[in-house]
């Protein structure tokens, strides 16, 4: 599946995290897996409508029954970064990439010269 997430439709995030949901129980994930799985979701989509405005694609990839691979294309020239969580005070944000990195199996980024790039994040569904 592929959605573009350029023009921001206030509701395009609940209509992925559905979409995702559904498609998991469908494949039989277990809770805890749909659980992280959305919770990622939530963070990639976000950070790419915040960070990487004009937001480009969200695809998603399924193995029934052993992983959900999650891709986000967003226009920001700068690399996606994990806060320092002990540098920043609590409520100010920043924190989504560290939510990413301890849900998922594996994350990283893959840079678009001469700006933006695709952040991606795989979650076990086992």
């Amino acid at each position: 599946m592929s959605v573009e997430l350029g023009d921001v439709d206030p509701y395009i995030l609940a209509d992925l995290r559905e979409w995702v949901h559904e498609l998991l129980t469908d494949a039989a994930a277990p809770e805890p897996a749909i659980t992280a799985a959305l919770s990622i979701l939530t963070e990639l989509v976000t950070n790419a409508l915040t960070h990487g405005a004009p937001a480009g694609q969200c695809r998603l990839h399924l193995v029934p029954g052993r992983v959900l691979r999650m891709e986000i294309d967003d226009r920001s020239p700068h690399a996606a970064t994990v806060a320092d969580h002990t540098r920043r005070p609590p409520g100010s944000g920043g924190f989504g990439l560290l939510i990413v990195q301890s849900l998922a199996s594996t994350w990283g980024q893959v840079p678009h010269p001469p700006g933006g790039k695709t952040v991606w994040a795989e979650i076990n569904l086992r």
